[in-house]
């Protein structure tokens, strides 16, 4: 893993702004206090035991990077452990790489009804709300709300942080009266029609000299490559930052021009010597368009990627001769690190 494995909450958005982790003149705003619930509320990370009565800057998480991250900020600013205790998880659809979100559902006190909510990659997410919350009420998800909202997820994307969307959906006390008994196999309730939230955003610095070690690697004919699950232009900038990718790429060009990666015309695409392939896009391709990528980009860099592709990334390369060491410190990482 390139960066320090040290998730810190940097920023969140909600109510159409970006606002930074130490801002707290919104925290009586309807949709930040939202944010905040549903954040504190979605989480599988608890605080260990046995350092519950240290300061909670010490205390240790059982949990990935970004939830411990989320816990840590949401107890210290809104005591989520108190908030998770009042509104208990009655249940739960665990996030995959394969689909991106993460769902659960909790029975609130206030209301004494139940309260959904969904998280994960903001564009993922997005696709399943129709409405927005905002501190005027909830709006429709217009096209053109829908793009000022994938600018703002971009613009941190931009600054290295790993973006978490969040969406939510009051459940009828009519139809899910207390006692409903919900199934997460057969999915006996909606996960359409959401009202997104907001968003929130964290940083894991590069390690220390890590632009140094890369560049020492290429020195000794060692071709470095990144393959992460985060969003392509978070992937990009933190290559930037370590040394993998050094020339343009067309997301670049899409920045500079203010248009759509996709809107980037072919003949501009191919010229670039660089490259960031998404998930989605390595889905498409064949094993041959894989080694032609290889042979076409100096360097590379894969973003949203699933487990699966980090596997067929590997195999790819070795199938091409390459003797490859994989380094990952995630489950994710283990069919990849095993073959390598």
């Amino acid at each position: 893993t390139l960066t320090e494995h040290q998730m810190n909450v940097s920023h969140l958005f909600s109510n159409f702004k970006i606002l930074d982790k130490g801002d707290h003149a919104h925290v009586a705003d309807p949709t930040y206090a939202t944010l905040c619930l549903a954040a504190s509320l979605n989480l599988k990370a608890v605080f260990s035991h046995e350092t519950i009565n240290l300061p909670v800057e010490k205390r240790k998480i059982m949990g990935d990077a970004s939830e411990s991250a989320i816990l840590r900020y949401m107890e210290i600013n809104r005591s989520a452990t108190q908030t998770r205790d009042e509104n208990p998880k009655e249940a739960e659809i665990p996030f995959s790489s394969a689909y991106k979100y993460q769902v659960t559902i909790h029975r609130m006190q206030a209301t004494q009804s139940y309260y959904l909510i969904m998280k994960g990659a903001p564009e993922i997410v997005l696709e399943y709300c129709t409405k927005i919350h905002t501190d005027e009420g909830d709006q429709p998800l217009t096209p053109h709300v829908k793009k000022e909202l994938k600018a703002n997820f971009i613009k941190l994307a931009n600054m290295s942080e790993r973006v978490i969307g969040y969406c939510d959906l009051k459940l009828s006390a009519v139809e899910y009266a207390l006692g409903y008994k919900f199934d997460t196999q057969q999915r006996n309730f909606p996960i359409e029609d959401l009202n997104f939230v907001g968003a929130i955003s964290m940083i894991d610095p590069p390690r220390y000299q890590i632009d140094k070690s890369i560049a020492l690697c290429r020195q000794a004919g060692i071709k470095v490559i990144m393959v992460t699950g985060d969003h392509p232009v978070t992937a990009l900038a933190i290559s930037r930052q370590c040394g993998t990718i050094t020339m343009p790429t067309a997301y670049d060009y899409a920045f500079e021009h203010h248009i759509e990666l996709s809107d980037v015309p072919q003949h501009i695409k191919s010229q670039f010597k660089a490259a960031v392939i998404t998930g989605d896009e390595l889905r498409k391709m064949s094993v041959n368009d894989l080694k032609a990528a290889q042979f076409k980009y100096a360097e590379i860099t894969f973003a949203r990627t699933s487990p699966q592709q980090k596997l067929f990334i590997v195999e790819t390369y070795q199938s091409l001769k390459h003797v490859v060491a994989v380094t990952g410190d995630g489950v994710n990482d283990s069919p990849a690190l095993k073959k390598a």
